[in-house]
């Protein structure tokens, strides 16, 4: 069996050229750096490392540390934020995206069914590579066969220290958290398939822009999200699995979604689709308010400004012709709230592209 090295690094490892220079000269020919946590975290050091790792001709993919157990819609979020992040820190769909899975609590179908939604989300905000990583003793948690038929291409990255694997199936297989580059602890993996080993060593031109598939719809700002219905799914008169069936909606239907109760998704009135029975684009903004790492668009002419104010200076005019715009700050003002692109501007005045 091929073992081609490669580490996996966080905040807790450095982003100087120093260290990614002595990790490729011991032999490692890829990074997976964290570039995000929960809904609210995002690795400062993450553009950094990337770059570390292109400048030394190595592979850079990416991983986000979960924090949703079993719930789904959570799960979806969790996935719209990784991806986002992951955008903005300037990679690509040549990359793989891998769900961190840690958190000991759960149960297997549940946990189960919101990584793969979780999974789901990821492939399509247009990341077609998508892998899974957990602890060997963890395994009853999760039902790799489960995810593994929802994704064929998954890439399967277990931890378990010492000598041996553990398990079949694996593609990527950390073995060790006692390695030291530069001086600073760091993590030992070995790419047993060599699938981490493919695609560019850095990102390409063409992947500075953002990218949606044909599910990718410019909604209003206050739209909480689209279902994409993957299998006939019964719609109920209330969240719950044991509420009478109003009908069965057809696969491969789109939804508006109003409202979101545990694993379910409102389409309106007292109607309700379970979110294991679609693809889910939610809007984090329209749920919790907070907009940063959405792309938007504008409505028409808007005029940015020098900081969050009607009174303040006009920097620039743009319009819909002008593209999609990431949010990267926001501020609630008495007038409402405002939303920076690179200018300040009410988020009233765009659309949200889901």
């Amino acid at each position: 069996m091929a073992k081609t090295p490669l580490i996996d690094v966080s905040s807790f490892q450095p982003t100087s050229n120093a260290y990614f220079a002595n990790v490729a000269s011991s032999g490692n020919k890829a990074v997976i750096v964290k570039i995000s946590e929960s809904t609210t975290y995002h690795n400062p050091s993450a553009p950094a490392q990337l770059q570390g790792t292109w400048r030394n001709d190595m592979q850079a993919h990416a991983y986000h540390f979960s924090r949703f157990v079993g719930d789904s819609v959570t799960a979806v979020r969790e996935a719209s934020w990784f991806t986002a992040h992951a955008k903005a820190d300037g990679l690509g769909p040549s990359s793989v995206l891998f769900l961190d899975y840690e958190e000991q609590a759960g149960n297997s179908a549940s946990n189960t069914a919101a990584i793969i939604a979780f999974l789901k989300t990821v492939v399509a905000n247009g990341f077609p590579r998508v892998g899974f990583y957990s602890y060997y003793g963890m395994r009853g948690l999760w039902d790799i066969n489960a995810i593994r038929a929802a994704f064929p291409d998954l890439i399967f990255w277990l931890a378990n220290y010492g000598n041996y694997i553990g398990m079949d199936g694996v593609d990527v297989w950390q073995y060790s958290d006692k390695g030291y580059y530069a001086g600073q602890q760091t993590d030992l993996n070995y790419d047993l398939t060599g699938r981490l080993l493919g695609g560019s060593t850095q990102k390409k031109e063409d992947e500075d822009e953002v990218k949606w598939d044909s599910m990718n719809q410019v909604v209003p700002y206050n739209r909480v999200g689209i279902a994409y219905t993957t299998r006939a799914a019964r719609l109920y008169d209330k969240p719950a699995v044991g509420g009478k069936v109003i009908k069965n909606l057809a696969k491969g239907t789109a939804w508006a979604i109003t409202a979101v109760k545990g694993n379910f998704l409102c389409l309106g009135g007292n109607q309700w689709i379970a979110s294991a029975d679609a693809v889910v684009k939610l809007n984090n903004g329209a749920i919790d308010g907070d907009y940063v790492g959405t792309y938007v668009q504008a409505k028409q002419l808007i005029g940015l400004r020098n900081t969050p104010s009607q009174s303040a200076h006009d920097d620039k005019d743009i319009t819909a012709k002008d593209g999609v715009f990431a949010v990267v700050g926001q501020s609630k003002q008495s007038d409402g709230l405002w939303v920076n692109v690179g200018g300040w501007a009410p988020i009233s005045d765009f659309n949200v592209i889901l």
